[in-house]
Order: structure tokens, then sequence, then C-alpha cells
């Protein structure tokens, strides 16, 4: 019989606040469409991988309270207590796949403070299953052990993908008193500002808006490749760029006022304000790893390619790679049987405008461990997000070991 592995990332599920991404009332239906797929495929199922950013405590205005898990986890009750109905829901599936098949999380950048044992308290009391990290069984792993998903075979290899991102991966520098948050928490939360401005009576939360949950933010006029010529060009004439300073600038310019402050009672305390944030973060980039630190400036408009072709040329035995964090589902394959593939899982909270013109949808990856000696790595889409019918878009098919 073949296994399926599937990997989910980007959810983002909040308290469904005005500016989180994910909205219950829109988003709901097109993820209960993912968890009755699980259930109809629960026997093949070796592992289901929730590949980082499950829940959401970046996308809060400045002076909002972000949440803990535990509220998340309260204020979705569709999906995180059981359904009778059969319309799908986690405990439901963690029941199914009792004695088959494993529920994993691997933590993002969103939800970079998540522990198992505060995820693993709520579900205790609705089931004797457990959500595993993405590698072993331990349930005590800290989030900062649990960042990548490994096949036991060695084939499949999945991680968030903040860690290859300069604004989102871990920032433990000694100035900064809310390590490891990066300075990606301080940008989102200022795009949140952003977001309350744009909304209106006909547009009442962040998933009304084009491009909402667009981690670029190019629809804020926020170019990240401007930010980076800007960044390449002071380095050739010799400055010392502080590029914390640089990106939040440019972020805060489409407030006149360019200054918030940021409740961080929620982690550490304080409420530090936006010209004191980027002091927080010196020397975001090196002359030593001038090139590499580039590369990770770039994470946010050309993908996460370069890093899985570094884990290939590190681990040859890899015959896949998925990866989520950019919100950009691509498929990479040169079309060969014996060519590795790595695809990007996408996300699941797009806005309406954007799954309604068919321009963004959610997805996620079924990777299918065939009888013969091969992997079918399929993308899987939500077409109609109110109705949470799932569809397979681009496949690929390679063999299990390299030529």
């Amino acid at each position: 019989m073949p296994t399926r592995t599937l990997f989910i990332s980007d959810i983002h599920m909040g308290v469904n606040r005005k500016t989180n991404w994910y909205q219950d009332n829109v988003h709901t239906a097109a993820l209960k469409g993912f968890l009755r797929y699980v259930l109809e495929h629960v026997h093949e199922i070796n592992d289901l991988v929730i590949l980082g950013d499950w829940f959401d405590q970046w996308t809060y205005a400045p002076n909002d309270l972000p949440p803990t898990i535990t509220e998340i986890m309260t204020s979705n009750p569709e999906v995180f207590t059981r359904q009778s109905d059969g319309s799908g829901d986690f405990i439901t599936v963690l029941n199914a796949l009792k004695g088959k098949g494993n529920l994993r999380f691997v933590n993002g950048n969103h939800d970079m403070l998540a522990e198992l044992q505060e995820i693993n308290a709520w579900f205790t009391q609705h089931t004797d299953q457990a959500v595993l990290p993405g590698v072993g069984n331990d349930l005590t792993m800290t989030w900062a052990e649990n960042t990548f998903y490994q096949s036991s075979n060695n084939k499949i290899y999945a991680e968030h993908g903040h860690l290859y991102d300069l604004f989102n991966k871990p920032a433990n520098m000694s100035a900064n008193p809310y390590i490891p948050l990066p300075v990606g928490h301080f940008i989102t939360r200022t795009v949140g500002d952003s977001v309350l401005k744009q909304l209106s009576t006909d547009k009442p939360n962040s998933a009304y808006l084009k491009d909402s949950g667009d981690p670029d933010y190019s629809h804020i006029g926020v170019d990240i490749k401007v930010i980076t010529q800007t960044i390449k060009d002071l380095i050739e004439r010799g400055e010392s760029p502080h590029i914390a300073e640089i990106v939040l600038d440019t972020v805060l310019s489409f407030d006149k006022s360019k200054k918030l402050e940021y409740n961080m009672e929620w982690y550490r305390g304080g409420h530090p304000s936006s010209d004191a944030v980027d002091n927080y973060y010196p020397a975001l980039l090196t002359l030593q790893e001038f090139f590499q630190d580039i590369k990770e400036i770039e994470v946010n408009f050309n993908g996460l390619d370069y890093f899985a072709k570094q884990y290939y040329q590190q681990h040859p035995e890899a015959r896949v790679v998925v990866m989520g964090h950019t919100h950009d589902y691509r498929l990479v394959w040169n079309g060969r049987e014996n060519a590795p593939v790595y695809i990007n899982s996408g996300y699941y909270c797009p806005s309406i405008p954007d799954m309604e013109s068919g321009t963004k949808l959610p997805t996620f990856v079924e990777i299918i461990k065939n009888e013969h000696a091969s992997f079918t790595v399929n993308e899987k889409k939500i077409t109609d997000y109110k109705a949470g019918t799932v569809v397979t878009g681009q496949t690929a098919t390679i063999n299990w070991e390299p030529s």
C-alpha cells in the first residue's frame, strides 16, 4: 500500500483580530476541507506535518496585546474541539491517526515561541493523542530544538524556512531585550497599524484586503528589492548599513509621524518605541558573511530555492525538500525522474480578493511513497474556499534513489 506524508504550513491562526491574516469566518471552511481530506486518506498517512506558523503571535497592531497559544486555540473552537457533524477538526484527526500515523508540528517564526507542552495541554483535555515534534517523540522538546522534519529513510526533509531569512530568523544579539524575536516581529506589528488604516465598513478585517498575507509587504509600498539595492549601494561605497533601521523606517513611511509604540507585555514586558527597536538589531549584515546575508535578505522575493539546493548538495540522499514561510507556492523540478524536487507549501490564509480572483489559493503538499521505487509529489489546493474542495495541481514523480 502506498503511504502519504502531508505538509501544511502558514495557517496563521490568531484570535480573529482585525489585523489577523486568518479569519475564522473566512478561512475555517478551507481548513476543514484539508482536515476532511486527511480523514479520507487516514489509513495511508504516515505523518501529517504542520510546517510552522500554525499559530500567529505577530499579526497584531503595535498597541495590541498578542495572545497566548491557548487563547488562540480557545478562539477557534470549530477546529480545536470535536465536531460531531463530520465537518473536520484536529481532535478527530488525532484520534483517527492513532496507531496509523502521527500529527507533527515544526515551529515557524510567527509561532516561534510556541511550546509543544502548551499545545498538548489543550489536546489532553480532548484526546489521549498528542502532537509530536518534527523528529522523534519528545513532548518536552523546546521551540528552539523543534526546527525540522525528516523521514525515517532521510529521503524527505522539511523545515519552515525562516532560519534562512535575515529579518525573521531568531535574533540572539545581546542588544536585543526581546531575544529571540527578530526585527520581522516589529515589522509585522507595524504593518498591523497600516492594516487598521485601510479598513472600512465593507472591509472589516485584513482578509478583505487584496494581497493581505503577502510577507513581502509590496501592497503597502514596501519594496524589498529596493531595500536590498540600497544596502548593496551603501556597501559598495564602503559604508556599513544599519539594516534594521533602513527596513523599519521604510515600513513606517506610510505614517508621517514615523513613531509607534509596541505592546510587549505578552513577552518580557515593556512598550518600546519604533525609534528604539532598530537599535536592538545592530550589524544584521556582516562583511564576512556578506553573500550569505544578501541571500537571506532576498528570501522575501526570490524564495528559498537557493537554500534547498544547498541542502541537496550537503545531503545527496535527500529526494524531496519542503519549506513554507514565503507564502509563495512553487514546485522546482527539472522533469527528470532522477532529479530531486523542492516544493514550497504556500499558505492557508490568502485574502478574499486573492482567492476569488484565483491569483492565490490555500495550498498544501502531499508526498506519496509508491509501491514501486518512486515518490509522487503533489500540490493540493482549495479552489473554492467556501466549500473547502481539495483538487490536485502540479505533480512530480521521482525515483527513491538518486542516479
